[in-house]
């Protein structure tokens, strides 16, 4: 296939927009759902002030357990539920009753021998810009190809891809990849991309999406997470899980995998490389290609499960 057969493109919105209306308004994440925002360990005798939801929330420890408010001055506006789960403090963004943090968690982290690993960070940009980001398909292929993390990787030039869920009742979406080419004639460039002896195919990973803005990657024998929560309007938190299972020799092993690999060369550079493009991505308007099908597969979802 050819670059002319990958050029047709079609013109569209996204904030502002009359088609994914409730995803348009978002613009400070979505209520009735669990957030994770702060490590359980970072959280002590002293407090701890986060921006959420365009609220500052206040976050201490009383009677062995977490509470969280929102205040303006020294009077409490909002009270949050909380809980604490796989290491992490999470937050429920709403006034009802809040719905099963064990039933919204991916079951991987909840397993007793889950071994988890991250890093948490304060980014500009909007959050649903970060989530289009992570689930984009499209991304990879020019992104990240200097990256260090890819240095040994032959990334593919082009992908088929459709998502879907893997069942009717399964939270996340997931992209599926057909059609791997490796390398492609472009008119006025050449075979691109250039073949490197040191680089070795790789077709593709397992990427799903899940409200209310959970990214998951499935590397095989570890699993990497990311989740956007709404700070102010244009600005998210940003929270990077690396998770596998096991105990004793091979609890540790990942453990100095992460730190020693992962912490720098994944949660830091590679997607320090996402965080500037995010920053600076700005809509209406936009035109979109035919691997945008993984956006608006993610914008419907945000429409239809709401």
């Amino acid at each position: 296939m050819t670059a002319g057969a990958l050029s047709h493109q079609v013109t569209g919105q996204r904030a502002g927009s009359t088609q994914f209306p409730k995803y348009d308004a978002a613009v400070l994440g979505f209520e009735q759902y669990w957030y994770p925002v702060l490590w359980s360990r970072a959280l002590g005798a002293k407090p701890i002030t986060l921006t959420l939801f365009g609220l500052p929330v206040v976050f201490g420890r009383a009677g062995g357990s977490v509470r969280a408010l929102a205040m303006s001055g020294r009077e409490v506006v909002r009270a949050f539920a909380v809980e604490e789960r796989a290491g992490l403090i999470w937050i429920y963004n709403g006034s009802d009753a809040p719905r099963s943090l064990d039933a919204q968690i991916p079951a991987e982290l909840l397993d007793p021998d889950a071994v988890i690993e991250g890093r948490i960070t304060e980014r500009r940009g909007d959050w649903r810009y970060a989530a289009e980001n992570g689930f984009d398909e499209g991304h990879v292929k020019y992104l990240h190809r200097d990256a260090w993390l890819v240095t040994f990787t032959h990334i593919p030039s082009y992908v088929s891809v459709d998502v879907r869920p893997d069942d009717e009742n399964d939270p996340w979406i997931t992209r599926n990849v057909s059609d791997v080419h490796f390398e492609a004639d472009y008119p006025g460039l050449g075979s691109w991309p250039k073949k490197r002896f040191w680089k070795r195919k790789k077709r593709g990973l397992r990427v799903s999406i899940r409200l209310p803005g959970m990214l998951r990657v499935d590397y095989g024998s570890w699993r990497h997470f990311e989740t956007y929560v709404p700070t102010v309007a244009g600005e998210h938190r940003y929270v990077q899980l690396a998770m596998t299972s096991g105990r004793g020799q091979r609890a540790l092993r990942f453990r100095l995998f992460y730190r020693a690999y992962l912490a720098w060369i994944f949660h830091r550079q590679f997607n320090d490389q996402d965080a500037a493009m995010v920053e600076h991505m700005q809509t209406p308007p936009e035109q979109l290609y035919r691997p945008d099908i993984s956006l608006i597969a993610w914008r419907r979802l945000c429409e239809s499960h709401l």
